[in-house]
């Protein structure tokens, strides 16, 4: 049995610094841990685990949150063997259960899982040659329903899918030699469509023209190529309104942020850590409630938490020192106190935010309202000054950005498929986040 040494984040509220509880152990010995995804799974909405382990029996497994800080036992969803399978989630066919797709089974298979109040029903989607896969989930032809993007050897493939979970497959074209081990999406020129970046050998850059994949080879030949890439992600780091992207590597250059000029071009990049400890995974997330986006990692036996300060200058902690490898880290809020926790494994554990926000930011916070909740698209919110409302999936991809609001209670529509959806509203002194249900 491995030993945690527990670092507590003590703080005072003026430090701005997240601050989580010791952690709570899911399942011990779960060092075969390879992919953790949160998702909402049996509807109750609380965040559950899906969890992938190589070389066992078992390849996709579940875990029910009660919301009460405890988690079910162990449910399979997918047996096998293999060590490569990656996951991801969405509602496929618009009827409200968040389903499954996997790629990189022990078949070499992409598939999806159809949820049926937690009875899924599994369907072979392609079937190709790979080593290193990934695949990702977005609405890329902007037709409100989830696609797929999958990565795997040389080969992208786009699955457009038609609101009913049928799909169309496309294999999108690029002039080099990759070897694709990661996959993201986020809207880097700000036109309404979710652009596809990829990492790996290169780092590559897939513009979306209204729905149409193209490779761009000026963002791919910029300063953002860097070479064994696997964390990529699309935030604005530095508070200036357009997309900037984070990307680190498993051990060369290790993490950097590349800043958005405004006009697409990524020049300049800063160091968020160079420590040249190898990095295994990471998230990015709002962990103290600033309103600036964070990053955490796990780097060999630690979690690592840097702290944004919103110009995009970063403050390293460690969050957990342990003495094995800790594979996998991500977040999610598992006790829908709107604070992002995080789930790591060597042993599958997580950890709550316990962030305190200060008292002229709580006062406001607590009267922001965002109703009826559930809702058939048709919202009120309640705001004492004008507010900045951002919308996103479950999988953290952005629906709406910037709408922005005056004080009182004014209507709010969301014209979207009937699904959850994250929306955070933020005023000048706090920023309250809602999970929705729109039926």
């Amino acid at each position: 049995m491995k030993k945690i040494l527990p670092l507590f984040l003590f703080g005072f509220l003026c430090q701005g610094y997240a601050q989580f509880s010791a952690p709570v152990t899911v399942e011990e010995d779960s060092h075969l841990v390879t992919h953790i995804k949160p998702a909402d799974l049996n509807n109750d909405s609380f965040m559950d685990l899906l969890v992938v382990k190589k070389i066992s029996s078992d390849v996709i497994t579940y875990y029910l949150n009660d919301g009460e800080g405890n988690f079910g036992p162990e449910t399979s969803l997918d047996a096998g063997f293999t060590i490569y399978t990656q996951i991801a989630v969405g509602d496929f066919n618009n009827d409200g259960w968040e389903d499954v797709v996997s790629i990189g089974d022990a078949n070499n298979e992409l598939k999806i899982f159809i949820n049926n109040n937690l009875s899924f029903t599994e369907t072979v989607l392609d079937t190709w040659f790979f080593f290193d896969s990934d695949i990702t989930t977005a609405d890329i032809d902007n037709d409100n329903d989830l696609d797929i993007i999958a990565v795997a050897g040389d080969t992208i493939k786009v699955l457009y899918n038609d609101g009913n979970a049928n799909f169309t497959m496309e294999a999108i074209s690029h002039p080099m030699i990759e070897d694709f081990i990661e996959v993201t999406t986020t809207d880097i020129d700000a036109d309404g469509y979710l652009d596809i970046i990829t990492g790996g050998s290169n780092t590559s850059v897939y513009k979306n023209n209204e729905g149409t994949i193209t490779y761009n080879p000026t963002l791919s030949n910029s300063s953002i190529n860097q070479s064994d890439s696997f964390l990529i992600r699309g935030a604005d780091v530095d508070g200036d309104g357009d997309t900037d992207l984070i990307i680190a590597d498993h051990i060369n250059d290790g993490v950097k942020w590349y800043a958005n000029d405004g006009n697409n071009n990524f020049t300049t990049s800063q160091i968020v850590s160079d420590s040249g400890v190898q990095i295994y995974n990471g998230e990015i997330a709002d962990f103290n409630n600033d309103g600036a986006i964070d990053i955490i990692i796990s780097e060999e036996f630690d979690v690592v938490l840097f702290t944004n300060d919103g110009d995009g200058n970063f403050t390293t902690t460690t969050v957990q020192d342990t003495e094995d490898l800790i594979s996998e880290v991500t977040t999610a809020d598992l006790n829908n106190d709107t604070l992002p926790d995080i789930i790591w494994s060597y042993d599958l554990s997580y950890q709550l935010n316990n962030t305190v926000l200060a008292l002229d930011s709580f006062a406001e916070s607590t009267s922001i309202q965002l109703y009826p909740n559930p809702s058939n698209g048709h919202f009120f919110v309640k705001s004492p000054t004008p507010a900045t409302i951002q919308v996103y999936n479950l999988q953290g991809q952005f629906v709406y950005k910037d709408i922005r609001i005056p004080e009182g209670i004014q209507p709010f529509d969301l014209p979207l498929a009937p699904q959850t959806y994250i929306v955070q509203i933020t005023t000048a002194t706090t920023t309250k986040t809602f999970k929705v249900l729109i039926e």
